[in-house]
């Protein structure tokens, strides 16, 4: 996009694997969803036990949510597309679920297989942040400055000592 000054200005970047900008969150995750897609699909060709499709799962395709989880909040979507592909890879070559999500999500001892449940993985590194952020104690510390652009002023009741009207905050509207 050509700016007022002359300038090129791109409508997104991408840094350290995360993109800022336009339609980030969405692009972010839609990138995603297309690389946990090729690695199940890879691994769909090999005839995995349930044990071995769990490992598959909790390896190769739930450790690509992790790191861009703490620093941007899928929509409800894409929760819901990751869901679908691991369901559709967990129960490939058979067509229908035979067994819930929730019966599967349990504990081996209850009747379980010990599934990675994606909405809680995602909510505890959402919290992990959280945890961090009431324990700093100077401003200028590692999370401070994202946290508190996205976090705007909310930031004064997680940890007053890092509020200050020096710095730029993010205004949400919702």
């Amino acid at each position: 996009t050509e700016s007022g000054l002359g300038t090129y200005i791109k409508p997104r970047i991408k840094a350290l694997g995360i993109y800022y900008g336009q339609e980030a969150n969405k692009t972010l995750w839609q990138e995603k969803i297309a690389k946990i897609k090729r690695i199940l699909n890879y691994n769909k060709l090999r005839q995995l036990t349930w044990n071995g499709k769990l490992l598959v799962l909790n390896s190769m395709a739930a450790s690509q949510l992790l790191y861009p989880a703490r620093i941007r909040t899928p929509e409800k979507q894409h929760i819901a597309a990751l869901q679908r592909i691991f369901s559709s890879f967990l129960w490939h070559p058979e067509k229908i679920q035979v067994i819930g999500r929730k019966t599967l999500e349990k504990e081996r001892t209850h009747g379980g297989i010990n599934m990675i449940n994606i909405e809680s993985k995602l909510q505890a590194c959402r919290l992990q942040n959280l945890r961090i952020l009431t324990t700093l104690d100077q401003p200028g510390e590692k999370w401070h400055a994202y946290a508190s652009y996205n976090l705007g002023t909310r930031i004064r009741h997680l940890n007053k000592k890092l509020f200050n009207n020096s710095q730029l905050f993010c205004m949400y509207t919702n």
